[in-house]
């Protein structure tokens, strides 16, 4: 899989040769494992591998280079920093990249012993074999890798902090290598087998990254799939059929064992991919893609579609009950957090959404004081025309006895047919009645006046 890095040199004319293969990002996971085994509720994040190399590192770089006799080259940065490549020798033939199975007669140190490795084995150390997919016979590089890429699969060694540099020499090349589009089905699903139970080693040793890179390699061969349709409507290649339904059994445990490596890395919108794809694609029943899916909803805030994940997986397994409730737990307590940054974003919008020129003029108003009569309008000016006819109270400071004038005579007939009906001043009905009796006096007073 190419960076943005890598485009962008192709894009720049630099060609391929100047174009490293990223490390895939990763993904682990025992199929054969429930979810209420090996989904562990408190997990522990591998920390990253990609440690910055040292001065000491590159100063025992540039030594190497001047006793090459050659002069200092840009390096390249591969695998997101863990792995630096620089041409000490390079070949002016560009030929056909290699690839797994192929077997090298290398040497990783000048004068050393010819050795032997097989490409996609577990001899070499990851970082010299991401380097020699990218070099021809007859180069030599300088190699830098820090964390899980300075290992070879066989090697025990704990990878936080550990750094190492390579002189590496390609010697001798033999054996063929096929890429996906020329292995038959059967070979492809044989082969991401191997890769799954590879990646399933590192993953007992705590080797993320490594058992990662295995996942998506297994899964990238799982790609391709047989023509169905006959070019007969309703009639189907029985053998096709049959050939992709094995290509997704296999697909399924990789696409799992994915999303739980980027689970654990934290890395919840990848991992959330994954399990939707064997959802979409492969099985809308299984139990681990539901709760994965649910696990990593949790984390992203997508509340709602985490519960009904978590609850479909329940439902399909009642074993797994407890590890539900678990992670509903934690569900509910985003949402109490959720919900208090809602209240304030609320409470705020609608303090912003009344902060109109009406509720500033009324803020402004200044306080009557003691000698001044008292006014209930809160800043609304309001004038009303001493001489009009629709002023109720025409003998002001006299409170007219009830029936005396014939709005509220009326008033009190629509309340009184409005109780009888069912009517409550809250139904629009009710509403409009006093509308029309308000707009019925108005009419009059404009009249007289």
């Amino acid at each position: 899989m190419l960076s943005g890095n890598d485009l962008e040199k192709i894009l720049a004319g630099d060609g391929l040769d100047s174009v490293g293969l990223d490390d895939p990002t990763l993904a682990l996971d025992d199929p054969d494992e429930e979810p209420k085994q090996d989904d562990g509720i408190e997990e522990v994040v591998t920390p990253g591998a990609a440690a910055s190399l040292s001065a000491e590192e590159n100063s025992k770089s540039n030594t190497m280079k001047a006793a090459a006799g050659t002069s200092q080259q840009e390096p390249l940065d591969l695998c997101n920093g863990s792995v630096k490549f620089t041409y000490i020798k390079k070949s002016d033939v560009r030929g056909q990249r290699l690839g797994d199975d192929i077997t090298i007669g290398y040497r990783v140190a000048e004068g050393e012993p010819l050795q032997e490795a097989v490409v996609g084995g577990s001899k070499l150390p990851w970082a010299l074999e991401v380097a020699v997919k990218r070099m021809q016979v007859g180069e030599t590089v300088e190699v830098q890798a820090c964390g899980e890429h300075a290992l070879a699969d066989e090697e025990d060694l704990a990878p936080d902090h550990c750094k190492k540099t390579f002189q590496f020499e390609l010697v001798t090349t033999s054996g063929d290598s096929r890429d996906k589009f020329s292995m038959s089905a059967d070979e492809r699903i044989d082969r991401a087998n191997e890769l799954r139970e590879l990646g399933t080693a590192m993953l007992k040793r705590g080797r993320l990254l490594r058992a990662a890179d295995y996942y998506e390699r297994g899964s990238q061969l799982m790609d391709i799939i047989e023509a169905e349709d006959m070019g007969v409507p309703g009639k189907k290649n029985a053998a096709a059929v049959e050939t992709n339904r094995r290509i997704r059994e296999c697909q399924k445990p990789l696409l799992l064992n994915w999303s739980l490596v980027l689970k654990r890395r934290e890395q919840w919108a990848e991992a959330e991919q994954k399990c939707t794809e064997v959802l979409l694609d492969i099985d809308k029943l299984c139990v681990k893609a539901l709760f994965r899916r649910g696990q990593c909803r949790v984390h992203l805030g997508n509340l709602e579609e985490a519960r009904l994940d978590l609850r479909r997986a329940q439902e399909l397994d009642q074993s797994i009950a407890g590890d539900v409730e678990k992670e509903l737990h934690k569900l509910a307590q985003k949402q109490k957090v959720q919900d208090v940054k809602d209240k304030g974003w609320a409470k705020k919008a609608f303090q912003k959404g009344l902060g109109d020129a009406r509720v500033t003029q009324a803020k402004e108003v200044p306080k009557k004081t003691d000698q001044e009569p008292a006014e209930d309008n809160e800043g609304i000016q309001c004038h009303v025309k001493e001489t009009s006819a629709a002023r109720i109270n025409h003998n002001k400071g006299q409170e007219l006895p009830e029936g005396s004038h014939p709005l509220l005579s009326m008033l009190k007939a629509q309340e009184k047919a409005a109780e009888a009906g069912g009517l409550h001043d809250t139904d629009v009905d009710w509403c409009r009645q006093r509308e029309a009796i308000y707009n019925q006096f108005c009419t009059r007073a404009v009249n007289n006046d």
